[in-house]
């Protein structure tokens, strides 16, 4: 019988031990329990405001001025070329106007750092009246997001 008991014993401490120990696991688990949520929380705002951020960078990058974008026009544009309508639309540029050479003002617009993905659609070729082509360029604002 003393066999028994001892044996039974052995058995049964180590599960009192393990249930104490799962006791005070639980214990801890609890206090913790809301500091994670707390900090979930923070980890959660923090990315939010970290998009927040971004976005703002991008928007105040993309909303350039219009004194910004035509001084660099006019850097780019030469003087046998001129505007006749200039869009600027939250992150995308429209030129219209007349060129003698279209494709050489699309290269320095493509060249250009302001301005990315330089299209120039449908030019009229020049005709024996005017060596001019019409042009009718739409380019992205280019980002930098440090700035």
């Amino acid at each position: 019988m003393l066999a028994t008991s001892l044996f039974v014993l052995a058995l049964v401490l180590p599960l009192i031990r393990l249930q104490s120990t799962l006791h005070a696991l639980s214990a801890r688990a609890a206090i913790l329990a809301p500091e994670t949520q707390t900090v979930q929380t923070l980890a959660k705002r923090l990315g939010e405001r970290e998009q927040l951020i971004t976005n703002r960078l991008i928007e105040r990058s993309a909303m350039r001025t219009r004194a910004e974008t035509l001084l660099e026009l006019t850097d780019l544009f030469p003087d046998d070329a001129w505007l006749q309508t200039l869009t600027i639309q939250r992150d995308t540029l429209v030129l219209q106007g007349r060129a003698r050479n279209p494709l050489g003002l699309r290269d320095r617009l493509e060249y250009s750092a302001m301005f990315a993905r330089v299209s120039l659609y449908a030019p009229l070729l020049p005709t024996r009246d005017s060596p001019y082509s019409s042009i009718h360029f739409i380019a992205d604002f280019e980002y930098h997001g440090g700035e």
